[in-house]
Parts: C-alpha cells; structure tokens; sequence
C-alpha cells in the first residue's frame, strides 16, 4: 500500500521492519536486502532516526553471518548518529551489539573499554554491560573483575526477575478480585431477576384476586 504512495520516508520504515523480521527468523540474507533497499531511501530523505535504526541491523545481521569488518562498520555509523541526535536508549543497544563483536572477534580489551564507557548511562540495560563485562574479563584472565561483574550482573537480573514476578502476582490478584466481582454481579442480578419474577407473579396473582372479588 505504501508503494502506491509517495511517502518514501514511510517505505523506508516498512522495509527496515521487513529486514528484522527476516533477521529475527534467521534469513539474514533476505534480511539485509530489505535493510539495503530501506538505507537508500534514508539517505535521500535524510532521516537520521531510520537512518541510524537501519544501519544497527544492518550491523546486527552481518554479525549474525561473521563478517565483522562490515558489522563493525555499520554498528559505528549507527552508535555515531544515536550518540548526536541524544537517543541514549537506542545508543547503549548498539554499544551492545558494538561490544559483543569485538568480543567475537577476541578483543577483548576494546570490547571493555566500550562498554564501560556506556556502563553508567546503561538504565535497565546495565544487567547485559555487566555481563558482558564479566565474559571480557574473564577472556582477559583478570577473574577479580570477572567475578565483581558476574555479581552486578546475577542481583540485576534477579532484581528484574523478582519485579516481573510482583508484577504477575499483582495481575493474578487483581484478575482473581474482577472475577470475584463479576461474580458478585452476576449473583445480584439473578437475585433481582427472581425478586423481579415473584413481584410480577404477585402482582398478577392480585389482579385474579380483584377479578375474581
């Protein structure tokens, strides 16, 4: 629908959602002629937010195949417009991805020097720098910082886990006293059906009475 259009910048879009479903399956080659199709377009139309967004799975599908020069290529242009335009969310994500590259590629002392650049702005996503700090430092032999890491890493995830299972207990609590409700509702109407019922019986019932007087 959107081809029939004139609206490239929405094209754009479609396509580089397109490229991650495919990466998401698996078919990175499908994936990055999406992903291809969708960075030409952002290039003419000058979106740097698509732009960025593309050139991350981009980066993330050619990691997927092992070709890092070109994965790291991506992932850099990508980091480089997030960090200008301030999206500090998507940033750390590709530092992320940046990161476990240069771990794949045994390297391991720019893959620390990464994410500890990255680690205090990190928020939610500071569980995966730790851990990938941990993997680091491990390669590297310094078990120390490997194991301070794996700490930080195993009481954020657990903190994550036990505020997921509140979450769930809370839905389960608050399901449990809307069906209780219901209940209670569709108690109190059957009730008022039957009072409605034997008030309408007893009204008929008088009427007889006066007919028959």
């Amino acid at each position: 629908l959107i081809s029939e259009t004139e609206d490239q910048a929405f094209r754009s879009t479609a396509l580089a959602g397109r490229g991650k479903t495919y990466l998401e399956q698996g078919q990175h080659e499908q994936a990055i002629s999406c992903l291809q199709h969708a960075l030409e377009i952002d290039e003419r139309t000058c979106n740097l937010d698509d732009k960025g967004t593309t050139l991350y799975h981009l980066g993330r599908a050619y990691l997927a195949l092992e070709l890092y020069p070109r994965a790291d290529a991506y992932l850099t242009e990508s980091l480089e417009i997030f960090r200008s335009n301030g999206n500090q969310h998507l940033e750390i994500e590709v530092s992320l991805a940046l990161s476990r590259s240069l771990l794949d590629q045994h390297r391991a002392e720019d893959a620390i020097a990464s994410l500890c650049a990255c680690l205090e702005r990190s928020g939610e996503n500071s569980g995966q720098v730790h851990q990938l700090l941990s993997i680091a430092y491990e390669v590297q032999g310094n078990m120390g910082c490997a194991l301070t890491h794996f700490k930080a890493f195993y009481e954020e995830h657990e903190r994550i886990y036990n505020q997921k299972s509140r979450q769930r207990i809370r839905e389960l609590i608050t399901r449990s006293e809307v069906q209780k409700i219901q209940r209670d509702v569709d108690e109190q109407r059957q009730a008022n059906d039957r009072l409605a019922h034997a008030l309408e019986a007893a009204q008929r019932a008088e009427r007889e009475k006066e007919d028959l007087l």
